[in-house]
Order: structure tokens, then C-alpha cells, then sequence
């Protein structure tokens, strides 16, 4: 077993021929502290969408004692029974389900330090399961898995439309047949936050859908559905192809530019659904963490140490007015960015020169806490310019001149969230990030000794000194900030 991560702290156990009993067992207690042992209990891990209907599954402080000895299977939602089932089908004995193996708050006890606890862990937890079960078709627990396919009782067969009399042979209209691609558009599962890093995770993975079963490993691809009986068509498709990938790589340090999938990643996952916004991190810090360790880099926030300037180049969509500021994250994370049309990032193909230093990452780190300046505050080293507009334009773009040390540029603006535009720019900065044909920074908001950001923008040259492009004009400007 790959071993990136402690056991799951709890497993359900689904019993065995001598007794078919489902229950909830604490790992530690069952097998032991010995990492040899650990090692060879094999289990498997669902994803499923929670819906509404979901609260049967949990567990809680008042019903875990009771779970310790029995799970009662019949009053779970129809997809963990489901899975359940199929456990003991293929075989295995354990299955972790976070609603049932994390102990869950309810509306009479908000108890959330377990969940603080194993949240982080869930990403090792999912790298080290033998399989994942996808209900990759269901919008809520109550669908099950083993759901009717109509498809194959019904199977749709071409249409007779016309006789040609010239060729004497019947001209036929070709029934229309789903691509397999169109099985993962439309699945709700996928347009889940949590979902994402649990399918990149996993070294394998059982796809149940309403038109078939779908299987994915690192080496292989394949199908029992309407579809074909091989899934060639997958393998550039990134929803499928990528799931895996990581399993393929064992020596810290051997994956390079960690931050390059990353970066697709982000912009992917930053329109991904999810029932409460705090969980915009943390749902995704396994995928950091293990892609840190692979490159041989440090992270936080959703950045990366070594690469900061790609992690920091991020841009809201300025034609989503509904977008919006969250406080719970850093300011300069794409995370504190909330819009259905997620974040796109600087083009990495261009020829850029990166020109700001990361100096430090926050002493405490925590993907679940940011509350508190010491938790949030990243020290970098870059040219910040303090800016002074003196003319000001907005037509699909908000955009403005200024001057600096003799050279005059226009600089357009694209803000975090409609709020923060200014009514007064006497507060603001900007820090460069990357120098090319043209300039990329972010917008800056004094905020007592530190900085918050509140903005991306695009620098591009107007008149004056041409030597701007050097970058010894820009040592002037370099200075350690603290931003939060």
C-alpha cells in the first residue's frame, strides 16, 4: 500500500460469511498501532453526492456507541446500503464513507472537531483505498447504484425512411448513440466540490451510472454499458484520463512544475458546487498536499511555494456580477473568490519573467482556520507601485492611466467582486508579478501595515522611458510586503 497518510481512524466493517453484520470499528483498536499491520487491511471508499436525504447515514456522538456494535443497514440511504452490498460482492470487508466514519454535527449538536480532524485526512484516505465507488449517476443518497438502465432492456435500433428504387436498398436513419464523454457531462456527481480530488486520488475506480459501469485504473480503461465494451475514446478526455495519475509516481520530488495541473485544476474545480464555502480549501488539500510532495515543494492556501506567481495570477470573470468576496480565506487565495464561473489563470505559455519572491508562508497552518492575521498573512518580495490615477475610462473594462518614475502606462483592472471597487484610490497598490509584452499584477488595499488584495490587473506601456523593460528599473520598487 501506498502510504500517504494514517489509516482511516474509523471503517465500516461489513462482516463475513459467519456474520453479515455491518458495523462501525475504531482502526487503531481493531488492528493496531503497527504500521506493517495497517499496511494490509484493504478497504474500500465511496463518493457520492449527500442530497437532502442523507442524515440517516450520520453518525453522531448519540448514536455512535450503538454503531460500535451494529449498523442498522436498513434505514441508511439506498446508495451506502448499495455499496454495502457490493463490498461483500467483490470480496472486501471494509469501506469507509465519510458520513458514517466521520462523526457528523446535527441541529441539536454542532459538534464539528472530529470533522476538523479527518477533513484534512480525506485525500490520503481516498489515495490509499483499493478501489473508489463512484455513484457517479445518483444527485442524492437515496438513488442506490444498482439503478434500472433502460438503455439496455430498450436498446434503441435505426429507422427505415425511404426505398431507393435505383440501388433497390432501404435508406436507414442511424439510431443515436450517447459518446461515452456525454455519460460524464452529465453527471451530477461530477459538478461536486468534494467529488473532484476524491477521483484524481484514487489508484481505482467503479463508475455506476444509469447507462452502465465504468471501470478506471492507472494502466487501463473499461466498460460494461451501452456505450462499447472498451473505453479507447477516454484516454484525452482529462475527466477520466487524469484519474489515477498520481498513483504512477512514488519519489518525492519526481513529478515536475507541480503547479502546471495545478493550475487546471483550479480553474476547473473554482466553479465546483459546494453546500458550505469554508470547505473550499480543505476539500481540495489532499490534491495540494499530494502534488507538493511529488514536486518536492511546499504548500499552502492553494498555492505553491516554488512556483507563487503562478499561484497568485488568478482572475474573476469581471461579466459575473453575482461573484463575490469570501472573508473566511486569504485575500490573495483563489479560494476567497466565490463565482459559478470559477477563476481562470495568467497564460503560462507566454514568455514570462517571474519577478516576485516568496519569503514565507504563515507559521501556523491550518486548511480549516484562517481566521486571524498570523494565519493568513504571506510575505513575499516584489516591485509594489503606489497608484495614482489621472485618467479613468470604463467601458467593458475598467481601465486607467498613471505615471511612475517617468514611464506612463494603462493599466486595466479587473476587481475580486463588484464591492470593491473603489470609490477612492488613495489606498491602493499595485504588486508586479510577472513582466512580459505586457505586465500582470494584482490590486492591493492598504490594510494597517499589511495588504489585502482586491483585484488583478494588465499594465501595458503608453510613453516615456523605454529601459521599464529592464528589470534593474523595477529594483527600485522592490520591497517585503506582508499581504492577508
Amino acid at each position: 500500500m501506498d502510504r500517504i497518510g494514517a489509516m482511516p481512524k474509523r471503517l465500516i466493517d461489513v462482516g463475513d460469511d459467519q456474520g453479515p453484520n455491518a458495523r462501525l470499528i475504531i482502526s487503531s483498536e481493531e488492528f493496531g498501532q503497527i504500521p506493517s499491520q495497517a499496511d494490509q487491511i484493504k478497504y474500500l471508499i465511496l463518493s457520492y453526492c449527500w442530497g437532502s436525504g442523507n442524515d440517516p447515514a450520520k453518525t453522531t456522538r448519540a448514536n455512535l456507541s450503538a454503531r460500535l456494535k451494529h449498523i442498522d443497514e436498513k434505514v441508511l440511504p439506498k446508495t451506502i446500503q448499495d455499496t454495502i452490498k457490493l463490498t461483500r460482492l467483490l470480496g472486501f470487508r471494509y469501506l469507509w464513507v465519510d458520513a458514517l466514519c466521520i462523526i457528523q454535527s446535527h441541529p441539536g449538536d454542532n459538534y464539528q472537531d472530529d470533522f476538523k480532524a479527518e477533513a484534512p485526512k480525506m485525500g490520503a484516505y481516498y489515495t490509499n483505498a483499493v478501489c473508489l465507488i463512484s455513484a457517479l449517476g445518483a444527485s442524492d443518497s437515496s438513488t442506490g447504484l444498482f439503478a434500472p438502465r433502460p438503455a439496455h432492456r430498450y436498446p434503441t435500433t435505426s429507422c427505415v425512411i425511404s426505398f431507393d428504387k435505383r440501388t433497390n436498398e432501404y435508406v436507414h436513419l442511424p439510431a443515436p448513440r450517447r459518446a461515452l464523454v456525454d455519460e460524464f457531462d452529465a453527471a451530477p456527481l461530477l459538478k461536486r466540490g468534494w467529488c473532484f480530488q476524491e477521483r484524481l486520488l484514487a489508484r481505482r475506480t467503479l463508475h455506476w451510472s444509469r447507462n452502465g459501469v465504468f471501470w478506471i485504473c492507472v494502466g487501463d480503461k473499461a466498460a460494461r454499458s451501452e456505450f462499447s465494451s472498451r473505453c479507447d475514446t477516454f484516454s484525452t478526455d482529462p475527466r477520466i484520463s487524469n484519474s489515477g495519475i498520481f498513483h504512477g509516481i512514488s519519489v518525492p520530488g519526481e513529478l515536475k512544475q507541480p503547479w502546471s495541473p495545478w493550475m487546471h485544476y483550479v480553474q476547473e474545480y473554482s466553479s465546483k458546487g459546494l453546500s458550505f464555502a469554508t470547505d473550499r480549501l480543505v476539500a481540495v488539500h489532499g490534491l495540494g498536499t499530494r502534488l507538493a510532495t511529488l514536486g518536492g515543494d511546499e504548500y499552502f492556501g492553494g498555492i505553491f511555494g516554488g512556483h507563487i506567481s503562478w499561484g497568485l495570477m488568478w482572475q474573476a470573470d469581471p461579466e459575473d456580477d453575482a461573484r463575490k468576496k469570501l472573508d473566511c480565506f486569504p485575500s490573495w487565495s483563489w479560494a476567497s473568490c466565490q463565482s459559478d464561473r470559477g477563476v481562470t489563470i495568467a497564460d503560462q505559455s507566454k514568455p514570462w519573467v517571474e519577478c516576485v519572491r516568496l519569503e514565507g508562508f504563515p507559521a501556523f497552518q491550518n486548511p480549516l482556520d484562517f481566521q486571524g492575521l498570523e494565519k493568513r498573512a504571506l510575505h513575499v518580495n516584489a516591485p509594489l507601485l503606489k497608484f495614482e490615477p489621472c485618467q479613468y475610462r470604463r467601458d467593458s473594462n475598467i481601465s486607467y492611466e498613471f505615471e511612475t518614475a517617468g514611464v506612463r502606462f494603462s493599466a486595466f483592472f479587473t476587481y475580486d467582486a463588484p464591492e470593491l471597487e473603489p470609490t477612492d484610490h488613495s489606498d491602493l497598490f499595485i504588486l508586479l508579478i510577472l513582466l512580459g509584452s505586457d505586465q500582470k499584477g494584482i490590486l492591493l488595499r492598504a490594510k494597517g501595515s499589511m495588504y489585502e488584495r482586491v483585484g488583478y490587473t494588465s499594465l501595458f506601456y503608453m510613453a516615456g522611458f523605454k529601459g521599464f523593460q529592464e528589470l534593474s528599473f523595477w529594483d527600485n520598487f522592490q520591497v517585503s510586503v506582508e499581504i492577508v
